[in-house]
């Protein structure tokens, strides 16, 4: 689990003075009525609710070697899937979000709490981690995740929902993590109802630690020789199937 609690100071740089200054100077008196009322504060609080004003705000990391940012470039490091809309309550369709999310070029892609649909996805070079669900959307088949370049996942859930797949053929096609080339690093991803494979690689090197899982995948009669990996966990078949 990553910890992304950090101690840090905000600094209200001179565009926050001159605001203020701005503000003090043209305010009009307080209105009958209502005595007290500072309008100073309004005007400011108004003005940094801007979505641009993130960039006149100063950041500085705790210690006596830090640097001075902006709030805006900080908080770019990492982006919510919720910050291009993701609802994430198990019926909302969140596939458009999650595309935009992992295409978004982000250092670090974070999946809040809950669970996300979505009918696909690709992305390249990517960080996705978090407490949350990507969920299979039901009447869907084909790969739920599809991942070329250098990756890593930490502590996400990935659900296909086999039961509420589309039930046609060719089953193959049917993957929840699929890595083409580059290298792919899972640590504590959970899957969970996988159809045909929970994951598929192909021409890239694979690194799991001991806490990923493999849960209620669809069970599997006839599997080809030399492909596949079967584990048998609570009277349930789980395929994890490697394509070198």
């Amino acid at each position: 689990m990553i910890d992304r609690r950090e101690s840090f100071t905000l600094m209200v740089g001179a565009a926050m003075t001159s605001m203020l200054s701005r503000g003090a100077e043209a305010r009009p008196a307080a209105p009958p009525g209502c005595p007290g009322r500072n309008l100073t504060t309004s005007v400011a609080r108004t003005s940094l609710a801007k979505p641009d004003r993130a960039s006149t705000i100063g950041f500085m990391q705790a210690g006596a070697d830090g640097t001075v940012r902006t709030v805006q470039d900080k908080a770019r490091e990492t982006a919510s899937v919720q910050d291009f809309g993701a609802i994430g309550d198990g019926v909302a369709d969140d596939t458009l979000a999650i595309r935009k999310a992992l295409a978004s070029g982000a250092g670090a892609i974070f999946l809040p709490r809950g669970i996300y649909i979505l009918e696909s996805a690709s992305a390249q070079d990517i960080h996705l981690y978090g407490p949350g669900t990507l969920r299979k959307k039901s009447g869907t088949k084909g790969v739920l995740l599809n991942l070329t370049g250098e990756n890593r996942i930490e502590d996400v859930t990935l659900d296909y929902f086999w039961e509420k797949a589309a039930q046609t053929l060719p089953y193959s096609d049917n993957i929840t993590l699929q890595q083409v080339g580059g290298s792919l690093t899972l640590c504590g991803v959970a899957f969970r109802r996988s159809f045909a494979s929970a994951i598929f690689v192909s021409g890239a090197s694979l690194s799991t630690d001991v806490n990923c899982s493999f849960t209620q995948g669809a069970p599997h009669n006839g599997l080809s020789g030399g492909k596949e990996r079967v584990v048998r966990r609570q009277h349930q078949w789980h395929r994890f199937e490697v394509v070198i």
